[in-house]
C-alpha cells in the first residue's frame, strides 16, 4: 500500500497523508503513535480512521509545541480546538522538553501517560 504525502507548508508543518485511513484499516495496528503536533491534520486523520474500530487502537501523541496561544485569534482558537479535542482522545503523550508537557496540561492533558 503507499502513502502520498502531501506538505502544504514550507516548513513540512501542515502533512496530509492520502491513504492513511485504508493503511489503518487494513493493518489494524494495536498502537497508533503519531510524531506530529495534537493540532496537526495527521492526527486527526488517524484518530477519524480508528473511529470505528473494536478494539481501538492504543493512540499517543508526540509534540514539541510550547506556546499553542500564538498566533492571530483565528489561527489560535482553531489550534487549541484540535489540541484539546486530540488530547481527549490520547491514551498517552510524549513531550520533547517539559515546556511541552506545560503547555499540554494548559490544553488539557489529564490523567495520560506521559513523558519528555
Amino acid at each position: 500500500m503507499r502513502l502520498d504525502l502531501w506538505r502544504r507548508h514550507p516548513k513540512n508543518t501542515h502533512i496530509i497523508a492520502r491513504g492513511l485511513a485504508d493503511l489503518i484499516r487494513r493493518v489494524r495496528p494495536d498502537v497508533i503513535h503519531c510524531v506530529l503536533e495534537p493540532w496537526s491534520i495527521m492526527c486527526l486523520q488517524a484518530l477519524a480512521a480508528m473511529r470505528r474500530m473494536n478494539p481501538r487502537p492504543v493512540f499517543g501523541v508526540q509534540a514539541g509545541e510550547t506556546k499553542p496561544e500564538q498566533g492571530g485569534a483565528t489561527v489560535r482558537y482553531i489550534r487549541q480546538s484540535l489540541y484539546r479535542r486530540v488530547l481527549a482522545r490520547s491514551d498517552f503523550f510524549i513531550g520533547w522538553s517539559s515546556l511541552v508537557i506545560r503547555a499540554a496540561t494548559r490544553m488539557g492533558l489529564t490523567g495520560q501517560v506521559t513523558c519528555v
